[in-house]
Parts: structure tokens; sequence; C-alpha cells
């Protein structure tokens, strides 16, 4: 990984930042502390970029490139929208990250130390809050609109299956023979 130092003010950061969809809610003071506590990391292709069972508090947003979701070593999900943010869940109920997240294809993230709430000033901590909350509940609620979509999939194959070897199962029963077709399965 090849990391910047710390983003100091970079007013081409912050007009691009201030164009992503779920930071165009945050006032420009929040930004500013979002961006100075913010790095940049370009990740080549097959790279960790977070490792499961760990705690942390970094928040990553996709910049460029694809990742990887990967749960017992086998890849669960991919994103490449820029602007996918990644990392919150655990920064939510502070437990360890609960999959490993790998760079498909070359990648550049900017990633963020969300502890950058405990230095806010106390006048503005409160709306700073409900904004990041706000943030991660419409992230999260993506998320979870996808996991829907992506289950009712999987149950219509397991139905299909399912109906499929109780065909077969009776054909079985009735003395039928039949020669099944080895078959691949989709990670």
């Amino acid at each position: 990984m090849k990391e910047t130092p710390y983003l100091e003010k970079r007013e081409d950061i912050y007009k691009r930042f201030k164009q992503l969809p779920f930071l165009k809610s945050l006032d420009d003071e929040v930004l500013d502390e979002l961006v100075i506590l913010s790095k940049l990391q370009r990740y080549e292709a097959g790279e960790l970029i977070i490792p499961e069972g760990v705690y942390d508090s970094w928040i990553y947003i996709l910049i460029s490139g694809t990742v990887s979701v990967v749960k017992n070593t086998k890849v669960i999900t991919s994103f490449s929208d820029p602007g996918e943010m990644f990392g919150e869940v655990a920064v939510i109920d502070g437990s360890t990250r609960s999959a490993s997240l790998v760079a498909a294809t070359e990648t550049t993230c900017l990633a963020t130390d969300a502890s950058f709430m405990d230095r806010v000033g106390e006048e503005s901590r409160q709306a700073t809050y409900s904004v990041l909350y706000r943030m991660f509940a419409e992230v999260l609620s993506k998320k979870l609109r996808r996991t829907d979509e992506e289950l009712v999939r999987v149950r219509k194959e397991l139905d299909k299956l399912k109906e499929e070897m109780g065909r077969l199962y009776e054909m079985s029963q009735n003395g039928d023979r039949f020669r099944l077709k080895p078959t691949t399965v989709d990670n």
C-alpha cells in the first residue's frame, strides 16, 4: 500500500469530496476536519485493505478500483462505485472487522480516522454526530437493500433446486433411470 500523509486543507480534494452524495450534507467545518484527518491509500490488485478480526476506527471511501469482501477465503461480494463507503460497521458498533476487504484491481481509497469525532468542537459535536450517523444510515440502508435483493435471488435458486431434487427423487422411486450432469457453482 502506498499512502499519503494526512491531507491538509487541499482545495482539489475538498472540492472532489464535496461532490460525493453522502458528503454533500456535511458542513464545511466538518468536511475540513474529515479531510484533514484522512489519507489517500493506493492498493495493488490482491492487496489486503482491511483484515478480518481487527479493531480500528478507520472508515474508507472508494475513489477508484474494485474492492472484494472476503469471508472464510470466499469472495462474498465486490463493489466499484466511486464514493462507496466501507468499514463503517466496526466504527458504529466498536466490534472487530467482520470480513476482510481486498483490492480486486488497483484501488484508491480515502481512509479517514473516525476518531476525529472526539476532536470536533463541543458546539458542533451534536450536529456533526447527527450528520455522520445519518450518512451511516444511508450507507447501511443501501447495503441492506442489495443484501435483500441477493437473498431473494438465492432463495429463488434454492427453491428451483429443491423442486428439481424432488422431481429426481420421484423418478428414482418409480425406478426411472437418469444421469446427473456435473455443474459448476459460482462464488
